[in-house]
């Protein structure tokens, strides 16, 4: 067995005799002495502990074995080294045995342990903090080692519990390096003074009792050299025995009341408990076991609804609890809970049935008589909950007593905390687990119906839902399609209501959430607007579904019992409710697209037919025609070039002429050819040019009249010119091509950072539904006007824009085309 090994035996089975068996201890190290000093040396037996409450049975040392001398076989021989270190720890853990066996004086007891401590592991100085639970602090109570002036500039620091929360979650020692960065639990005071005295390592214990926290062993080395693991290993040991020492002379200080040292000392293990309400009861029934009394009752504070709800009741029955809940316990209800919020200390009423302290009824519903009350406070000093406990007439409650109550208070504080902090990361874990659920599944649906099965199913789970509904606002905005479930049973038809004034449609016209905690609320708001419940109804919360910045519709949860929706309950409606209506949105998102795609395919196919199509009458225009009559003018001049001789000058020029003619009529041709492929008007003069004369060209070729409004201030970048005028062209092309059109009014303009183009028209009007997003292009199928119409769109969008079309009611279509204007980008 290797030396860390046998120090960690030998260390477990000295703190087990240390605490359970002081003379055996005492006898053991006499025994130990005599076998290091030579006097005899016996066989290595091995003898076994008795077990007591579950701690160390395993084979330990016999009386007269000396530490170390475990069987050859096991362990090998020590060397001195070794055994050099055993005298020492022998001779200490001896003087702290003669402290313990002799039961020197308080006072001086500390000192003693600490002197002993300091000699076990070779420490320059040694530290003892008492902790004070009430206020939550450790006071440096015994300074062993250096100079008189050193140990009186650390005596009576008191640091708080807070800078050193290690010492609540782990009993082992911990090893510092003051060179290095400072350390948690010391003041910066203390770090500089120890410094100076070239103290290098610190060694820090936590004495715990029974897993309470008594106070720190702290053990310091001046000599540059790291404590070893055997010095760390030995210094818990004699840390164990310190802690059981110091708990009982501080039991025995106290005096003889046991429930004082039960309190303060023995305090409740809840291992197994899970839940508030649990826990708060067995902490009711504890301290009505430590303090006595007729009956004690547990209040949890409630900050939503600004009151007490009683949870845990011990004397009394299950009837004295329906009883309270029936009595609003709000502080302004009860004075004397009012009264205790604002005492730290505890608030004694003498005689209860006689005062006014407490409502009739709650008296004679409890049968109070001598009532003390105590508020339990978290770490920042928050209230979280409140202890009734009632005495008969003739107890009598001393300051003693007062003190017991003060410390079952803090230690009932101290675990209530911990359990609605646990309750709280654990409500957060199971929400974080539903909305991870809901927005998994709700990717995977598409209907509205599966949509809000799913998530009421889901809601059901972590809130009262006597009513839960879901709304959705239809796409004027006039009315409100509600799904609902009643009693945990959904009703398959949805119903339709008008966007009023309820408090539902508040929701969705303010998209503010709104709680009810009562239901007068309830009531005066009609909270409930489907059915006639809210009679029945006390609690409701309700939520607005938005996207984007608008709401298209509201959650909601309704309960028969009061107070059941809180800050929290609303915050996890928000999130829900913004994942259902992404899912929402994204359903119908999926729809358009969908149909948006169809049709873009359709489009695209049409669009490349009809670029063929032009690119092939272009080809035969310049074939057929150019071509054609250049090569007749280039056959007539040849003509008239060998002719010379034979014509007259009046001949040839009328000859020369025809030509020239035929060739200007080509020119012109090709000249509008190329002035509706891109119009050099548009690279010199710009826009507002380029449009005129292309308006002037439109009404040569067909007889419409048409009238420009041109309001530009300046000049745009090519590309974004480019692009109004392809649209201009587009939006006119469906405009030539309709019926009945005699006359076209044109107007653009910039605003701001948009170019917006409006052409309207005396035609026949087009209705807007080929516009629709879910409609596709080949069913039905598209007429020419309405495909232009369509291209003319998708052409506006994949600029960034946007199309409106819409009916005139003097007659025709108005078009307006907004773009965005970037400035040159």
């Amino acid at each position: 067995m290797c030396s860390r090994e046998r120090f960690s035996g030998m260390s477990v089975w000295i703190v087990h005799t240390l605490v359970c068996n002081r003379r055996d201890f005492h006898i053991f190290w006499c025994s130990a002495r005599q076998q290091m000093s030579g006097k005899h040396r016996s066989s290595s037996n091995q003898s076994r502990v008795p077990a007591r409450g579950g701690q160390f049975t395993g084979p330990v040392p016999s009386s007269d074995a000396v530490p170390g001398d475990l069987p050859e076989s096991q362990t090998g021989r020590s060397t001195p080294s070794e055994a050099q270190q055993w005298h020492r720890i022998v001779d200490a853990l001896g003087m702290i045995a003669e402290v313990v066996r002799d039961r020197t004086e308080t006072r001086e007891l500390p000192a003693a342990l600490a002197a002993g401590a300091a000699q076990a592991i070779g420490a320059d100085l040694a530290l003892i903090r008492i902790a004070d639970l009430s206020t939550r602090t450790l006071e440096t109570r015994v300074t062993h080692g250096l100079d008189q002036q050193v140990r009186d500039a650390l005596y009576g620091i008191v640091i708080s519990l807070y800078d050193c929360q290690s010492l609540l979650a782990s009993p082992r020692s911990s090893l510092y390096e003051l060179s290095g960065h400072q350390p948690g639990g010391f003041t910066q005071g203390e770090i500089d003074l120890l410094r100076q005295r070239r103290v290098g390592h610190v060694l820090t214990v936590p004495l715990l009792h029974h897993g309470q926290l008594i106070g720190r062993l702290d053990l310091m080395t001046a000599s540059g050299e790291l404590f070893s693991y055997e010095q760390q290993v030995v210094a818990e040991a004699i840390g164990a025995v310190i802690a059981g020492t110091l708990a009982d002379e501080i039991a025995h200080s106290m005096g003889t009341d046991s429930r004082v040292a039960s309190a303060r000392l023995n305090p409740p293990s809840f291992e197994d408990v899970s839940g508030v309400r649990e826990m708060f009861q067995y902490l009711v029934q504890w301290i009505h076991d430590t303090l006595g009394g007729r009956q004690c009752y547990g209040f949890i504070w409630s900050e939503p609804q600004e009151s007490f709800v009683p949870v845990a009741v011990s004397g009394g029955d299950s009837e004295s609890v329906q009883a309270l809940k029936e009595i609003l316990l709000r502080p302004e209800a009860v004075p004397a809970l009012r009264e205790s919020m604002h005492s730290d200390a505890p608030y004694f009423v003498p005689n209860a049935r006689e005062t006014s302290l407490f409502p009739p009824e709650m008296s004679a519903a409890l049968d109070l008589q001598r009532v003390v009350i105590v508020s339990l406070r978290g770490s920042t000093g928050q209230l979280i909950g409140s202890v009734l406990l009632d005495y008969p007439d003739q107890h009598e409650l001393s300051d003693s007593f007062l003190d017991v109550v003060t410390e079952a208070r803090n230690y009932a504080a101290i675990m209530l905390e911990n359990s609605l902090l646990y309750g709280a990361v654990q409500r957060s874990s199971e929400n974080l687990t539903i909305v991870n659920e809901i927005g998994i599944e709700l990717s995977t649906l598409s209907d509205v119906d599966s949509l809000f099965r799913l998530v009421f199913s889901h809601v059901r789970s972590v809130m009262e839902t006597t009513c839960f509904a879901v709304g959705l606002t239809s796409t004027n905005r006039e009315q409100v399609e509600y799904r609902y479930a009643i009693e945990n049973r959904v009703i398959a038809d949805p119903v339709r209501l008008p966007l009023g004034n309820d408090a539902l449609s508040r929701v969705i016209s303010t998209r503010q959430p709104q709680i009810a905690r009562d239901a007068q609320t309830i009531q005066q708001a009609n909270w409930f607007p489907i059915l006639d419940m809210d009679d029945s109804l006390q609690s409701a919360v309700a939520v607005p579904i938005v996207v984007g910045h608008e709401a298209i519709g509201v959650l909601t949860a309704q309960s028969d019992t009061p107070g059941s929706y809180d800050s929290e309950a609303l915050s996890l409606l928000e999130i829900i409710g913004m994942q259902l209506g992404v899912a929402i949105q994204n359903a119908r998102l999926y729809a358009i697209m969908r149909a948006r795609g169809e049709r873009r395919g359709y489009l695209l196919d049409q669009v490349m037919s009809q670029q063929e199509a032009e690119r092939k009458r272009l080809v035969d225009d310049i074939h057929n025609h150019t071509l054609q009559t250049l090569a007749h003018c280039l056959f007539q001049l040849d003509m008239t070039h060998q002719r010379t001789g034979e014509l007259s000058v009046a001949e040839a020029r009328a000859e020369i002429s025809r030509v020239r003619d035929t060739l200007a009529e080509n020119v012109d041709r090709l000249r509008t050819t190329i002035f509706q492929l891109r119009p050099s008007t548009l690279d010199i003069l710009g826009l507002e040019s380029a449009l005129r004369e292309y308006f002037n060209h439109f009404e040569d070729d067909t007889g419409i009249r048409a009238e420009l409004e041109i309001d530009l201030p300046d000049r745009f970048d090519t590309v974004a010119e480019t692009r109004v005028y392809r649209l201009v062209q587009e939006a006119v092309d469906t405009i030539r091509h309709r019926e009945e059109v005699t006359r076209i009014g044109f107007r653009v303009r910039q605003r701001e950072h948009d170019i917006l183009v409006t052409i309207a028209d005396d035609g026949h009007g087009v209705s807007n539904d080929v516009l629709d997003d879910t409609i596709r292009p080949d069913e039905p199928e598209y007429s020419d006007d309405e495909r232009r119409l369509v291209t003319l769109r998708e052409r506006a969008e994949l600029a960034g824009g946007t199309l409106r079309l819409t009916r005139r009611t003097s007659g025709g279509s108005l078009i307006q085309v907004v773009l965005p204007y970037r400035g040159g980008e």
